[in-house]
This record gives C-alpha cells, structure tokens and sequence, in this order.
C-alpha cells in the first residue's frame, strides 16, 4: 500500500523541536505529533526526525504499507533521509539516518521524496495547505512542550 506524507518541525534552541505528520492512503488518514528527541539540537535534525516518524507511524498504522511518498519542505532533511546519502557527521543526525534505513530495510519500503514549497498561502493548492497544517501543528506542539512543567 502506497502512503502520502507531508512532515514537518518547529526547533528553537532553548524549547528544543517537535515534529507533525500528515498521512493518508486509501484505507483512510492520520494525524499525529509529538515531540523530537532530546538529542535533536538543531532544525535540520527536528526535520528529519518529523521524516521518521512519518515513516514509523506509516508503517504501524497501516502495517501493509510498502512505499511511502515523504512531503517536506526542508530539502536538506530530504536529502538526509535519502537511503543513497552519505551518513552525517553530525551525530543526531546519523542517528535519525541509521534508524529510517533500518526501519525501511525491516519493513522492506520503497522511499520517495518530494520537495514542496513552504510558508505559502493555503489557497496555493493542497500541498501548500497540508505544508501549513504539520507547520503549524509542529509549532504549537513546541510551544505546548515548552510551557509544560
């Protein structure tokens, strides 16, 4: 089964990140969110743990998921989480690098990636608004965490 993903995080240094996804396939679509690892320290790496868990939560919800259509707009975090990259040296994400190829490789996935335009007006087209939807899902779950005791 095909799934569609659209991803996305919201870092600041002294919050730390959170990521949101947006998926669906034929059998229906899912919502979620939460917060980044505490050893993800900078966007780049709030991005791509936003990829993985898109891909995690793919694969657990609809567990005859084989190819997943990852959405971003953060094409350095596409590039990372493409199978062929280099491993980082940054070691979070390395990290987030090891565990998408491992989890692609248990799950046998196929991994596409497309780049879509951020920050635009929802009326651009569906891209740009379910971009704003994980945007601004990915924000306020940050903010929330921060204010948390």
């Amino acid at each position: 089964m095909w799934i569609t993903g659209y991803t996305d995080a919201s870092f600041h240094r002294k919050d730390g990140g959170a990521w949101a996804v947006w998926l669906r396939c034929g059998a229906g679509r899912a919502v979620r969110r939460g917060t980044c690892p505490s050893y993800v320290r900078d966007s780049n790496a709030a991005e791509l743990a936003a990829i993985y868990a898109g891909v995690y939560l793919a694969c657990r919800i609809w567990p005859s998921t084989t190819a997943v259509l990852v959405c971003s707009d953060c094409r350095s975090a596409l590039a990372a989480a493409d199978p062929s990259a280099f491993l980082a040296s940054d070691p979070a994400i390395r990290r987030l690098q090891q565990r998408l190829r491992e989890l692609a490789n248990a799950e046998r996935l196929d991994l596409r990636f497309k780049w879509v335009r951020g920050h635009q007006r929802a009326s651009a087209g569906t891209s740009a608004w379910l971009n704003n939807q994980v945007d601004r899902l990915a924000g306020s779950t940050r903010r929330a965490a921060r204010s948390a005791p």
